[in-house]
């Protein structure tokens, strides 16, 4: 029995995550591989990469970051690092801290965009702004891991500039 439990452990351990969708009161919703995600499971994943791409202060900036990274597509990696090294720096240098709060998620499953309105909270050395954030994520589904259990990946990040 020891040998079977043991052979069941490293089986678990080297299964990827699964994710089971539920619906509203809390029954099993059937989704397979090949179709497509539910429009919750999308909003719940674009709200993950918001938390870790817009919320962070000077001392957990790189972390979020590095979060951040594991919700943006291959394609997307070199155009996001590049980014991301000129807001660290510039963020660092400044004592900036931001936070972000969704109001408002809409997600296109034909065209795999969300549009995102947000509260957005900055701390600039001790002065405080609040502005909203209108942004627009393009993704892709790809393969979940355990840092992104959604396959939820980020092609390309457009920040829309209201009138």
């Amino acid at each position: 029995i020891s040998m079977m439990c043991l052979a069941y452990s490293v089986m678990i351990t080297n299964k990827g995550p699964v994710i089971v969708p539920l619906d509203r009161d809390g029954g099993r919703l059937n989704i397979s591989e090949g179709t497509l995600w539910t429009k919750e499971i999308v909003e719940e994943a674009v709200k993950a990469y918001l938390s870790y791409r817009y919320c962070w202060t000077p001392k957990n900036q790189a972390a979020q970051v590095a979060k951040t990274h594991k919700f943006i597509s291959e394609g997307s990696r070199s155009a996001f690092d590049r980014v991301a090294s000129e807001l660290l720096q510039f963020s660092k240098d400044k004592a900036i801290s931001q936070r972000v709060y969704a109001t408002d998620v809409k997600i296109d499953s034909e065209q795999n965009v969300a549009s995102i309105v947000a509260d957005r909270f900055n701390e600039i050395q001790g002065l405080k702004a609040a502005s909203i954030l209108n942004v627009k994520l393009h993704f892709e589904r790809g393969k979940p891991s355990l840092e992104n259990p959604w396959g939820f990946y980020v092609s390309k990040e457009e920040e829309v500039v209201s009138q």
